[in-house]
């Protein structure tokens, strides 16, 4: 039996996207992790609330950072010329979550 793509790479299979809120928050994190620190709510404004968020942020940082990691590596065994793109989007992406993870 064929894996789906979320299972082949470990991520998370749920999120908890919530609706719209009427300024247009929308809430975009594993429903694994918000659970595994005691948030079991999807409301935009209750999770922000939440004194566990900073932890769910870094974790899912750390969850993130080990991805990349992994698509280094897998891009490296490429051809260079071919996975260039690739490599460009992923420092972009990995320069974008480090200045995340200092700014808290």
């Amino acid at each position: 039996m064929q894996q789906n793509s979320a299972a082949r790479c470990n991520l998370p299979t749920s999120f908890a996207v919530s609706p719209k809120t009427p300024g247009g928050i929308r809430l975009y994190l594993p429903r694994e992790v918000l659970r595994a620190h005691g948030i079991h709510a999807t409301a935009p404004s209750w999770v922000l609330a939440q004194p566990a968020l900073p932890e769910v942020c870094r974790d899912v940082a750390m969850l993130a950072e080990g991805h990349y990691a992994a698509a280094a590596e897998a891009i490296a065994a490429c051809p260079r010329g071919t996975m260039r793109p690739a490599a460009v989007i992923l420092h972009i992406y990995r320069v974008l979550l480090r200045e995340l993870i200092e700014r808290g």
